[in-house]
């Protein structure tokens, strides 16, 4: 009897776990780079093209090594079609001599209003990162830079954006950091792509690795983010 109330215990306890990881939606794209390349591995067909980052070893796997100088993965020209969004990444930095090195961009240059969606490093008091979306609501690009979650150089890092219709939030380590509003369906131009590294205007480049590289037309909950985090920990 003591056993199976154990077991039955056990059961509703890791319940919530297993929904969660259930729920998890797909993503539009998903890059692991564990094959030394940029193939995309849902099966989209969206694969990536690699200028200049290598192959080196990752938080699971492989990610791809940065120079912090021309490298970058171009995706194309991705547009997400949805009210909501996430971008997520693990990354970690040999340094931050560019204080605002771009992780993942779809832009036409650095202003703040050439950008469709981006996520970034940012020194503001410390490098903390930074999130940029345009939607039709009829307003200018919105920048929004974490006020927590000091970044440093040298320790593996999960860094996530997302946009639920309502508010644009970062979180690192499956941790919120910050949070403001902003309202719309995610804007889309299919003239501008999106890179992973630098910016498309061949700005603004990170120096370090990047890995697990992966973009939703959902806005995950940070209980989805920490699932992940978990699987790349494993």
């Amino acid at each position: 009897m003591v056993k199976r109330l154990t077991l039955l215990l056990c059961l509703l306890l890791s319940g919530p776990v297993l929904q969660a990881r259930a729920e998890l939606p797909s993503p539009v794209v998903h890059y692991t780079f564990d094959d030394g390349d940029a193939r995309e591995v849902t099966g989209s067909g969206r694969e990536g093209r690699v200028h200049g980052a290598a192959p080196f070893r990752g938080i699971r796997g492989r990610s791809m090594s940065f120079d912090g100088q021309d490298d970058f993965i171009s995706l194309g020209n991705l547009d997400i079609d949805s009210g909501e969004m996430t971008m997520m990444a693990w990354m970690l930095a040999y340094s931050f001599r560019i204080h605002d090195a771009r992780i993942i961009s779809k832009s036409t240059s650095t202003a703040g209003n050439d950008h469709i969606f981006m996520l970034s490093t940012f020194d503001q008091h410390g490098t903390r990162l930074r999130f940029r979306l345009r939607t039709d609501d009829g307003f200018p690009t919105k920048t929004f830079v974490a006020p927590l979650g000091h970044l440093y150089a040298g320790e593996w890092i999960h860094v996530a954006a997302t946009y639920d219709g309502r508010h644009m939030r970062l979180f690192k380590d499956g941790v919120e950091v910050g949070k403001t509003s902003k309202t719309g369906r995610v804007a889309m131009d299919p003239s501008i792509p999106v890179w992973i590294g630098r910016n498309p205007d061949g700005r603004r480049p990170f120096h370090g690795l990047i890995d697990d590289v992966r973009i939703y037309d959902h806005a995950l909950s940070a209980a989805q983010i920490r699932t992940i985090i978990e699987e790349g920990n494993q």
